[in-house]
């Protein structure tokens, strides 16, 4: 619990830079904590956005998809607070400073430091907001096929008898140059399973293998499946 009177543990806190202790009318109190450990490293003394939406600056430990889901998480299990006042939030976080601020004001929201990451209605009752909800990152965490791709090409291997697998047809096996692109691999299949007018795409391990990258960005091994998505156009 936080402490109500001032104390050395609120002075500790200050000190510790986990960000300032507010205090509700009823005297209990809530700690602004600027960073979430779990997908943002805050860079320091650097800032990004301008106005209500001007937040820290960070880098996201998450790729762009991923972040994008964790937004609709974060809006979607909002179970404290006015839920007017979160549609209202989220409306501003969406729209650009200017018409985020006159937004807040319409709505008698505040801001507990001109920033939205913290936001109160009429009745002081806080409302955090992730610094990445408001703004995007200065760069994202690149997939482990970028972190791959990104790395000395390595030689020059051959992947024996990999399966591509697609609902209906047979699998279709192949030897693979390691330095062969995933597009390659993909207009081979279709070609030898004569798809004309579709359209596709490869799945690995759970992943969309994108068709730039070479094979041996995806940690692929003899015999393993590949799954192909074939879509007619």
């Amino acid at each position: 619990m936080g402490c109500t009177n001032g104390t050395a543990g609120e002075d500790s806190r200050r000190r510790n830079g986990d960000g300032p202790i507010i205090r509700r009318p009823d005297r209990s109190t809530i700690e602004v904590v600027l960073e979430n450990k779990e997908i943002e490293y805050v860079l320091k003394d650097e800032e990004t956005g301008s106005g209500v939406k001007k937040t820290p600056a960070y880098e996201c430990k998450k790729s762009k998809e991923e972040l994008i889901r964790w937004r609709e998480e974060f809006w979607e299990t909002r179970t404290t607070g006015n839920p007017e006042v979160w549609m209202v939030i989220r409306q501003a976080v969406e729209s650009s400073p200017e018409d985020a601020a006159a937004i807040l004001k319409a709505a008698d929201v505040s801001t507990y430091t001109g920033s939205m990451i913290l936001c109160m209605d009429r009745d002081k009752v806080p409302y955090r907001i992730p610094i990445c909800v408001i703004n995007e990152p200065v760069r994202f965490r690149p997939t482990k096929e970028e972190e791959l791709a990104s790395r000395e090409k390595p030689p020059e291997v051959e992947f024996k008898a990999i399966k591509v697998r697609t609902i209906g047809k047979d699998d279709r096996e192949y030897d693979l140059s390691s330095y062969m692109t995933v597009q390659e691999l993909l207009d081979q299949y279709m070609e030898d399973m004569e798809f004309t007018d579709h359209k596709g795409l490869l799945i690995y391990d759970g992943r969309v293998m994108k068709n730039e990258f070479c094979l041996y960005a995806f940690r692929l091994a003899d015999e393993m499946v590949i799954q192909a998505m074939i879509i007619k156009e």
